[in-house]
C-alpha cells in the first residue's frame, strides 16, 4: 500500500507545477471533472409478451406470458426473470387484435422505461402498425413483432 500513495504523491507532485503554469485549469476545469457524477449507462428495458401456449424457448428478464399449464410449468422452473414478470390470462381467450394490443398496453404501464416490446407467438396477418405508431416503430420478426421506442 506504501507503494501505491507513494507513486499517486509522485504523479500529484509532477503535475503539480503543470497547474501552476496554467491556474485557469487548476481553478475552473479541475473542480469541475473531480466533481463530475459517474457517466450512466443507457439501460435498455425489453419485456418480452409470449402468447404462444406452449412456450419452450428461453426468455429472460421481463417476461409475461399466456397462462396456460404448460406455460405456467415452463414460468416456474425459470431463474434469469424480473420481480414484476407474469403469467397472464388472454382477455376473451383468444389472441386477437383486442388482445395483443390490451397486453401491450398493460406492459407499458408496468414497464414505463420499456424501450423494446417482442410479442411472441401471434399470427402474422395481425396488422397493428397503425394502432401502435404513437408507441413506436413494430418491427417484423421470426416469432411475431417488435415495439420499439422512438
Amino acid at each position: 500500500m506504501a507503494e501505491i500513495e507513494s507513486s499517486h504523491s509522485r504523479v500529484g507532485w509532477q503535475l503539480s507545477p503543470t497547474l501552476r503554469r496554467f491556474p485557469s485549469l487548476s481553478a475552473s476545469l479541475i473542480p469541475a471533472i473531480a466533481n463530475r457524477p459517474p457517466i450512466e449507462h443507457i439501460a435498455i428495458m425489453q419485456v418480452s409478451i409470449i402468447f404462444d401456449a406452449a412456450f419452450r424457448s428461453y426468455a429472460a428478464g421481463a417476461v409475461w406470458i399466456v397462462d396456460t399449464a404448460e406455460n405456467r410449468r415452463w414460468f416456474d422452473k425459470q431463474v434469469d426473470l424480473d420481480a414484476r414478470s407474469a403469467v397472464f390470462n388472454l382477455e376473451g381467450g383468444m389472441v386477437g387484435r383486442e388482445a395483443i394490443l390490451r397486453s401491450i398496453w398493460n406492459v407499458q404501464e408496468h414497464y414505463t422505461d420499456w424501450s423494446q416490446i417482442f410479442v411472441i407467438g401471434v399470427p402474422t396477418n395481425i396488422e397493428l402498425s397503425d394502432d401502435l405508431r404513437d408507441e413506436g416503430k413494430v418491427i417484423a420478426t421470426k416469432q411475431g413483432f417488435a415495439l420499439a421506442r422512438v
